[in-house]
């Protein structure tokens, strides 16, 4: 922003709605992501009675690539600036006037892109089973999807599948042990009970259409990090491996806090970052201390905890950079 003689106020006070990948670190300028074919809003703070101009739009507000695409359209109604997405770009800058002040707000247009999840419903013993259903499972994933919204990124049910007991410990014909259980006992919480679980896991035919590897989620009455980490004394209700194998516990299981979905949702949306960042290369720790609203804050979040960074947007729904 350009600072002049003239005693005004022109600034963005944040997006006139939810929260939706909207991002703003000084001395970086304003950056929101807009989903191709949708429209999102920013509020001004101008002075009343004066216009503000696009600087960089052309006649019809489209704010164009250098080979002459339309990448947004962008027009301001009183103190809204209505954007517009129309082609997959990162960072293109809009550039604003008002009363000799200027301003620059970063757009990122961003195709919508799809995780399959396939749900396995687990059986720890005869009338022993998560207490996960179906019905309850979609109202979560509609939650998990409000939060990952800001990235663009949704779930989508790839397949349902119930792990019989009797089916859970049948020999492996791969492997040579068989297991003398016929119970998992209440909680999973070793590498032998996991990989019971995860022998089970379900590639869904793609047709080569699938965008990300899709993530197998075996929910059961309780999870435990037990000896895959056990210097951890947290006691973790979910947690996703390398594999694309994620372990979800009842939040209404043994020990736990009843909840509702809306929890249950933020979990199933953290475990979905874990495994689109594993996919994007990144092994290490995707946890966020220093942010304890950021949905991947470990211990010390504070209510609601689901923001997402720019960082973390761009890594897990990649989008090309925007030459003028």
């Amino acid at each position: 922003m350009l600072a002049t003689a003239i005693r005004t106020s022109f600034a963005i006070l944040g997006p006139s709605g939810p929260d939706r990948g909207y991002e703003h670190s000084p001395p970086r300028a304003p950056w929101l992501m807009v989903p191709r074919t949708e429209t999102r809003s920013l509020t001004l703070s101008l002075d009343g009675g004066h216009p503000v101009t696009i600087r960089n739009a052309d006649d019809q507000g489209n704010i164009r690539s250098r080979m002459g695409m339309p990448l947004c359209r962008v027009r301001v109604a009183g103190n809204q600036l209505i954007i517009e997405g129309l082609r997959e770009s990162r960072d293109i800058p809009i550039d604003l006037v008002h009363r000799g002040r200027e301003l620059r707000v970063m757009v990122t247009v961003k195709n919508k892109r799809t995780l399959p999840i396939v749900a396995h419903y687990v059986e720890h013993g005869p009338l022993l089973r998560t207490r996960m259903t179906s019905g309850r499972l979609k109202q979560v994933m509609e939650q998990a999807n409000a939060f990952l919204g800001q990235a663009n990124v949704r779930l989508s049910l790839a397949g349902e599948y119930v792990l019989a007991h009797e089916r859970l410990f049948r020999p492996d014909p791969a492997g040579p042990r068989v297991s003398p259980k016929r119970s998992l006992g209440r909680i999973v919480k070793n590498n032998d009970e996991l990989d019971l679980l995860t022998r089970h896991r379900i590639t869904p035919p793609s047709g080569g259409h699938l965008e990300y590897a899709p993530l197998n989620v075996f929910f059961a009455r309780d999870v435990e990090l037990g000896d895959r980490a056990p210097g951890d004394p947290t006691l973790a209700n979910a947690f996703t491996d390398f594999q694309g194998n994620c372990f979800f516990g009842d939040y209404t299981g043994s020990g736990r806090e009843l909840v509702g979905v809306i929890a249950e949702g933020r979990t199933l949306a953290h475990e979905a970052v874990h495994h689109l960042l594993i996919l994007r290369g990144n092994t290490g720790d995707h946890h966020v201390a220093s942010d304890p609203y950021n949905l991947m804050a470990g211990e010390g979040r504070r209510f609601p905890a689901t923001r997402l960074t720019r960082e973390q947007i761009e890594t897990i729904n990649a989008t090309l950079a925007f030459k003028p």
